[in-house]
């Protein structure tokens, strides 16, 4: 949770700071004590109305619980802190939920990115004051023809194991961690060319499947595979549909993955800057041919990973 209470609030009845600001003053004073945060504000806060005051340092203080929280109905989190005497935080100070999303630098200013979900039918979702109307797009649809039938109809352990790496990559993306940066700029893991896109209808032996969520890339068994983007290894093992397959966390919601790898050469909590190889080519888990399975999550949704970079279709 962003949070601060740095600035003179004398003629202001609520106090609301920007993320940039807070974000500021939460690096220099807050310390994460496990359940409970603790803040000093190096600066008086209302001359008329002091909180904690102390003469010879002028520092207030205040603490609460990560429990405490709840939103009220416009969009600012309520709370039950007390301050360092045990007496009730005023009510003229009201704190801003945490940013959820990715945070960009652009023309001077700062922007939130948001990654919108792929929907099946014309969608009103709600996002902060704004309602947004997301319209379904027909991506086509994929064919593909698939002999092991076990990857087909899996057998029930096989069942078990790949709903439990699901639930467990699913646990992974709703993890908001500290940006690398600030840049929505990416490279192409591969320079290579799109053999299926983002957001097709997927048919398995002529039975539809989930849409294909992601970007397939040529690529030869045994080519090296980049790091778009600077990140942290949160999963680099063998899954029963994606084969041997790593993730990558950028902070701020945003999460790379990459799928039937034949070798990761990477290890979980490996900090990788961008361009730094972190795996080859493969047909490990279900394939019908070697290439490169690209997925992109922001805000615990999986975006087109087509709008990130400039490659080509293949024409064959």
């Amino acid at each position: 949770v962003y949070t601060s209470v740095g600035v003179d609030v004398t003629t202001r009845e609520s106090l609301q700071i920007g993320t940039k600001e807070f974000a500021e003053i939460i690096k220099k004073n807050f310390k994460d004590t496990g359940k409970n945060f603790k803040a000093i504000v190096k600066k008086p806060i209302n001359k008329q109305k002091p909180v904690v005051t102390n003469d010879d340092l002028n520092i207030s203080s205040f603490e609460f619980s990560k429990n405490t929280f709840k939103l009220d109905g416009k969009g600012r989190v309520q709370y039950s802190a007390k301050l360092s005497n045990n007496a009730p935080l005023p009510e003229w100070i009201s704190f801003l939920p945490s940013q959820r999303t990715f945070l960009i630098d652009r023309k001077n200013k700062q922007l939130l990115v948001y990654g919108l979900p792929y929907v099946n039918e014309d969608t009103m979702q709600k996002l902060g004051d704004y309602e947004l109307f997301i319209l379904r797009k027909d991506f086509g649809e994929s064919r593909i023809e698939i002999t092991d039938q076990n990857l087909v109809s899996p057998k029930l352990e096989d069942q078990k194991r790949a709903s439990a790496e699901y639930l467990k990559v699913r646990k992974i993306i709703k993890n908001k961690t500290k940006q690398f940066d600030n840049s929505f700029e990416f490279q192409s893991p591969i320079e290579s060319v799109i053999t299926s896109a983002y957001g097709k209808r997927r048919y398995i032996n002529n039975n539809e499947r989930s849409p294909h969520m992601a970007l397939d890339l040529r690529g030869a068994v045994g080519r090296e595979i980049f790091a778009p983007k600077t990140g942290k290894v949160v999963l680099a093992e063998k899954h029963f549909y994606g084969g041997n397959k790593v993730i990558l966390d950028h902070g701020g919601g945003l999460f790379t993955a990459y799928s039937h790898m034949s070798e990761i050469l990477v290890k979980p909590e490996d900090v990788i800057e961008a361009g730094t190889v972190i795996g080859l080519v493969g047909m490990t888990g279900r394939v019908t041919g070697p290439h490169l399975h690209w997925e992109v999550f922001l805000n615990e949704n999986r975006i087109n990973p087509e709008l990130l970079i400039g490659l080509e279709y293949a024409q064959d």
